[in-house]
């Protein structure tokens, strides 16, 4: 390299050092855009080839190095990470493991103070709308009387939903939090199968709507479509009494009331 490579090289690395020393300060994070290099010295050895990359770090210590494509980054360090700063190179060093970045131009940086570190909270469950269906059981099924209602019931092909119980039927209720499909009958089939013995077993495919074609495989098989959804309190089902149910213009099936329909015991 000739003296003025050298002096072109030097000014480079000492601005872009420049503009990097005070990250240190910013122990809440902080996001940059840059043109960089990346070497990588841990679990095994990697390098990512010069280019514009968006590096974030955070206040727990963790950096992740990010392309133009996919959400996993091209590589990154965990938590409590310690940062040195050499001229124009990012030093990330976490126990054996050690991130070296090569700035060459900083097209944008940004402190990351007041970032929120809140939790998602998981909302619209299949569980919600079971137990939607559980607290208002009468609401849903006024005319019987039964002596046991139980969440998740286990069997050997997995959990029921949930399981009612008069003195002489097994009400069997699938619950879907999106538009039931044939696959959510087939399900419900199952569980009836495994419960079917010397008591009468009622099957109801529970969700807020049900596509054409599952809704005609439902009524072939004699069992229970049941609206339910998850913004309005309660439900007053409406029963069809005998009249088919047609889907909407979309093939859904949605305020529909339930069909009346038992599996039969088998003879032993």
């Amino acid at each position: 390299m000739g003296a003025v490579e050298r002096k072109i090289d030097d000014h480079l690395r000492d601005s872009v050092g420049e503009t990097l020393l005070p990250l240190k300060q910013h122990s809440f994070g902080w996001a940059m855009y840059a043109a960089c290099s990346v070497l990588y010295e841990g679990r095994a050895a990697s390098t990512l080839a010069l280019g514009n990359y968006l590096i974030i770090t955070k206040s727990d210590g963790s950096v992740s190095i990010h392309g133009a494509t996919l959400v996993l980054p091209r590589n990154y360090l965990a938590s409590a990470s310690l940062l040195s700063i050499e001229g124009n190179r990012l030093t990330f060093h976490r126990k054996k493991e050690t991130i070296v970045i090569t700035v060459l131009e900083v097209h944008w940086l940004q402190a990351l103070d007041g970032w929120s570190d809140s939790k998602i909270v998981i909302c619209r469950t299949e569980k919600e709308l079971a137990r939607k269906i559980f607290d208002n059981w009468c609401d849903f099924f006024p005319d019987e009387d039964f002596e046991i209602i139980e969440l998740e019931h286990p069997t050997e092909l997995g959990p029921i939903d949930i399981l009612g119980l008069t003195a002489t039927t097994d009400f069997v209720v699938e619950v879907k939090r999106k538009r039931a499909s044939i696959k959510d009958v087939t399900q419900l089939l199952r569980y009836i199968e495994a419960k079917s013995g010397s008591r009468l077993v009622k099957g109801y495919l529970a969700a807020p709507s049900i596509g054409g074609s599952a809704m005609k495989y439902l009524e072939k098989h004699g069992l229970i479509f049941l609206h339910v959804n998850f913004d309005t309190h309660g439900t007053d089902p409406l029963r069809n009494h005998g009249q088919p149910l047609r889907p909407d213009a979309d093939g859904d099936a949605p305020d529909r009331g339930p069909l009346h329909g038992y599996f039969q015991p088998q003879p032993g």
